[in-house]
């Protein structure tokens, strides 16, 4: 299982990965954080399990959402569903980003598709433009 925390203060992302027993086999910062920051992160905070990560979700300052497995090209590309464009170059732009940031752009697609939907004058963007613009963080 995979989450994404996001620091809704500092803007700083931390994606987990978790066994299936709960426990923390995988975690990757992105965002700016000092050493001491991530030190007193990992010594006070850090969520070990699962049970340890559902308290962090009633902090108001903290996002954590349930993020997909797979966080291939194909899923985007698949769950974007605008194939027009350049696919090669929308293909490196994927591999370019973080995993988290993998994450962000396909959960996104749907708060995305739901823009569109509300505003039927604009015009869904190609997917090299959305990975380009990095448009999940607007």
């Amino acid at each position: 299982m995979n989450y994404l925390i996001t620091n809704k203060q500092t803007g700083t992302n931390v994606l987990f990965k978790y066994d299936k027993n709960g426990s923390c086999v995988f975690y990757e910062f992105q965002g700016e954080l000092t050493p001491a920051d991530k030190m007193q992160f990992l010594f006070d905070r850090f969520p070990f399990t699962l049970s340890r990560l559902e308290k962090w979700k009633m902090l108001k300052y903290v996002k954590v959402i349930q993020v997909s497995e797979d966080i291939s090209f194909t899923i985007f590309w698949n769950k974007y569903a605008n194939k027009v464009g350049n696919k090669q170059r929308a293909m490196r732009l994927w591999d370019a980003l973080p995993d988290a940031e993998k994450m962000k752009a396909i959960e996104n697609i749907r708060t995305y598709n739901k823009y569109l939907f509300m505003n039927p004058n604009v015009q869904k963007l190609n997917p090299e433009t959305y990975l380009n613009q990095q448009r999940w963080n607007n």
